[in-house]
């Protein structure tokens, strides 16, 4: 797949964030709530360790998914 078809394929399925801050109102994170509805594990990673914007934007997610699904365990992952 050349560069182009890659970018393409991407934004295709890119989800649209109104940003990271954990304060912010989750009615963005709405597309990917729906897809992840129903799900019985969901694993979350990172680009690089311990970057800021990727921890607040895995707490906001984090804290979204626990007020609306209150699961029943977690488990957090440091490599």
């Amino acid at each position: 797949m050349c560069v182009a078809a890659e970018i393409a394929a991407w934004q295709a399925t890119a989800i649209p964030l109104a940003g990271v801050e954990p304060t912010l109102p989750e009615e963005d994170l709405r597309p990917l709530l729906d897809r992840l509805a129903g799900a019985r594990f969901v694993g979350l990673g990172e680009a690089s360790h311990g970057d800021h914007e990727s921890c607040q934007c895995k707490r906001r997610l984090i804290q979204t998914l626990v007020r609306r699904y209150a699961p029943r365990g977690h488990e957090l992952v440091e490599a």
